[in-house]
């Protein structure tokens, strides 16, 4: 339902999971970040394409789908659709990445499945016992229904590309390594832990509210025991990422998204597993599917009924679930070198 082409972004670091950059019919880029099958099979394109099925099915005029055979045709269809893109995807995958190809014009996608949908109806009929329908009917019937494939195929780049977890649009999903700040190693002088610890001390007194340059990480020295010890990097399903490069980690159904300083990955496992992103030092799941590390908070936002709204260095705003405010205000100061006051 796209022409794939191979797209250079320039400043913005491709994925290395992401090889196949695909233009629908309105001129939408978009990636695919993952197979073909799981792409397809997510509920979200599943939805689209049972919903476009069943809006043609009910707007069809021919008077055998008011009967049985028309919903053997039309689930006929649905399989159909669904097996063609499978199966195309990963052809194309495949010639993309040996270099076979560059391009691939939509209607080269379009036109065996418009011609398999065709099939499936003439077969339909003719195991039902129904007479063939007249050629010049069917010539009819094809340049319908590649009217409608090419209408879908607009509404798919229009309103499923944003919404499938599976699916990259170029330049918006994350930022430019030149773009973002980098950790700093270096331990606060004694001078630096006195002034923190008078403004967390001013803080407590009117509330968190903080807008400042995002946080440094200190990852050895200060206190002793300030920071828990943890390793350099972790394995996150299938690849290895550096601690102090992961900036956020969202969960997507039984995947997770995560977006570190070079780019975007979506690996399936569980964040919960990960017990390296829970010690609070780098950074706190903030809500029910985001974990946010402190070095991506650009500014920290109190809001009404005593809740937070964090902004990201990726222009992302993220809100902080009520039940975690007070987790994440105390590894938050820590994370800044400022001390937890304590009540006697």
């Amino acid at each position: 339902m796209a022409i794939v082409q191979v797209i250079d972004t320039g400043k913005s670091p491709v994925p290395a999971d992401l090889t196949v950059w695909l233009r629908s019919v309105d001129g939408t880029v978009y990636g695919i970040i993952s197979s073909p099958s799981d792409y397809v099979l997510h509920p979200v394109f599943l939805k689209f394409v049972i919903a476009a099925c069943m809006l043609y099915g009910l707007l069809d005029q021919d008077k055998e789908l008011s009967r049985l055979t028309g919903w053997l045709i039309w689930g006929q269809v649905i399989v159909v659709i669904l097996l063609w893109l499978i199966i195309s995807g990963v052809l194309m995958r495949q010639l993309v990445r040996r270099g076979l190809i560059r391009h691939i014009w939509t209607p080269v996608i379009l036109l065996p499945l418009l011609l398999l949908l065709e099939a499936n109806v003439q077969t339909t009929y003719f195991f039902t016992g129904l007479p063939p329908k007249p050629l010049s009917v069917t010539l009819s019937d094809l340049a319908r229904i590649m009217a409608v494939i090419l209408l879908f195929d607009f509404l798919h780049g229009q309103y499923v590309v944003t919404r499938h977890p599976h699916a990259r649009l170029p330049g918006k999903s994350f930022a430019a390594a030149d773009d973002l700040p980098t950790a700093s190693p270096s331990p606060p002088t004694s001078s630096e832990w006195t002034g923190r610890m008078d403004a967390a001390a001013a803080h407590d007194k009117g509330g968190l509210d903080i807008v400042s340059p995002p946080p440094k990480l200190f990852l050895s020295g200060g206190p002793q025991g300030f920071l828990p010890s943890r390793p350099v990097s972790i394995r996150i399903g299938t690849e290895t990422f550096g601690l102090s490069d992961i900036l956020m980690i969202r969960i997507e159904d039984h995947y997770l998204r995560i977006t570190t300083r070079s780019g975007n990955s979506l690996q399936r496992a569980k964040l919960v597993a990960i017990e390296e992103l829970h010690q609070g030092d780098l950074g706190i799941q903030i809500n029910r599917s985001v974990w946010v590390a402190f070095s991506a908070i650009q500014e920290v936002k109190s809001i009404r009924n005593g809740q937070i709204r964090l902004v990201l260095v990726n222009g992302e705003e993220e809100l902080v679930a009520k039940p975690r405010v007070f987790a994440f205000r105390q590894s938050y100061r820590l994370s800044r070198g400022e001390s937890i006051p304590t009540t006697a």
